[in-house]
């Protein structure tokens, strides 16, 4: 989620980055992405998996599964209602 809206979170990013991970001495830039990559780096580290693919969810399920959130009639998502079906095949390619 954090990769692909980037760009809409990239304030909340920067302070998650500096107030959970203490990372202070970056670029703007350099501190989302090293968030992003400590909060993986994390999960990781207490034993979960972090890619699709590791739960045995393939590429081919992904429009089923945007479709199936459509259907429950959850779009728009995220605070913002600004992720729908696109937005949700998009998340599930950067978490393959």
């Amino acid at each position: 989620v954090f990769k692909v809206l980037r760009v809409q979170k990239y304030d909340k990013l920067m302070q998650y980055g500096r107030n959970v991970w203490g990372l202070h001495h970056l670029t703007d830039d350099a501190l989302v992405d090293a968030a992003i990559q400590a909060t993986m780096d994390f999960f990781v580290e207490v034993g979960v998996k972090v890619r699709l693919r590791d739960y045995g969810i393939g590429v081919d399920s992904f429009a089923r599964i945007a479709d199936k959130i459509e259907a429950n009639g959850a779009l728009p998502l995220s605070e913002q209602k600004n992720v729908g079906k696109a937005e949700i095949i998009k998340i599930l390619e950067a978490c393959y």
